[in-house]
């Protein structure tokens, strides 16, 4: 039986927090915020974030809501503090049964809201997220013919309940299409503030404990340009720093997968390598990763551990 919200006011809904978050998306970001604006669902808390654009974001956005005479809470990073720090700032403002963030350059669907607070709503509680497929656009908003999950991973069936196996496997939740049960945070804890991206390392916290439901209807839209952030960062250091977390939970799935980001590291003679083997020298003492790292024959790492094996014995 459905969860019918239509001839309910506002009071009537569980509230839904959602953080817009810009840097740099001055060309796309009222498209977002109209996005949200036009969700059927319509008891949402809005909270915009700039993380200190040095474009036109925020003229943008101030525009924006005075010309919709939208009521949202508005805030203007004065220093980048990158989008974990900027949307754990958001979640201690944030007062809804349920969250999302979303980029500004990405882009919801009307039902989107009302379709996963529809679901949540029916699920146990041990259901701590919902996400849904998304499509990919370009910079002026064509669809092209992939989607967003079958660019990452090829599924028969889109995992859903306890997904953690599937997930470590490697990324392919779509981030603008998830809305969280904000009371997983508590349990869970909030976004990483060591990684420069948000999403993927929350996943994983979260299916450890919780099962993600999956509705099989693309409710948001993923936008493919120069500027976005995946592009701008250290892919393979974040990528190894979330494995390294979670590889005691998934040591032969995560093998082949770690094996691989610390080869591109380091035929690309990545420096970066040196704080992968440090942080695993002072953090984990695992068989399994000892033998990874030996494979590559990582001299600062092999230094180190044999340092530490001869201090042992002393």
């Amino acid at each position: 039986m459905s969860t019918d919200f239509r001839g309910l006011d506002s009071k009537g809904l569980p509230l839904v927090s959602i953080v817009a978050v810009s840097y740099k998306h001055e060309r796309f970001l009222e498209e977002t915020l109209e996005s949200i604006k036009d969700q059927t669902y319509s008891n949402i808390q809005l909270i915009i974030m700039d993380d200190c654009s040095q474009d036109r974001s925020v003229q943008k956005i101030e525009a924006w809501i005075e010309k919709n005479n939208v009521n949202c809470q508005f805030i203007a990073h004065k220093e980048n503090a990158g989008i974990c720090k900027t949307l754990n700032v958001a979640l201690r403002y944030s007062t809804g049964k349920y969250f999302q963030g979303i980029s500004c350059d990405d882009v919801m669907l009307p039902e989107k809201i009302y379709k996963q607070v529809e679901l949540l709503e029916k699920s146990d509680e041990q259901v701590a997220m919902v996400y849904t497929n998304a499509y990919i656009i370009d910079e002026e908003g064509k669809r092209k013919e992939n989607m967003f999950i079958e660019r990452y991973r090829k599924f028969e069936k889109y995992p859903s309940g306890y997904i953690f196996n599937d997930l470590i496997r490697g990324n392919f939740i779509p981030a603008m299409s998830i809305l969280i049960k904000k009371e997983v945070f508590d349990r869970i804890g909030v976004y990483d503030e060591d990684l420069d991206f948000e999403d993927y390392d929350l996943w994983l916290r979260m299916a450890k404990e919780f099962k993600i439901s999956f509705i099989n209807k693309p409710l948001a839209e993923y936008r493919l340009h120069n500027n976005n952030l995946h592009k701008k960062i250290l892919f393979h250091e974040n990528y190894f720093k979330i494995l390294i977390k979670h590889v005691d939970q998934a040591k032969i799935i995560v093998q082949p997968i770690l094996l691989n980001a610390l080869l591109s590291s380091y035929r690309k003679r990545d420096s970066n390598l040196r704080s992968f083997s440090k942080l695993y020298y002072q953090k984990y003492d695992s068989p399994f990763l000892l033998n990874v790292f030996l494979r590559l024959d990582l001299k600062y790492f092999i230094y180190h551990y044999m340092n530490k094996m001869v201090n042992m014995f002393k």
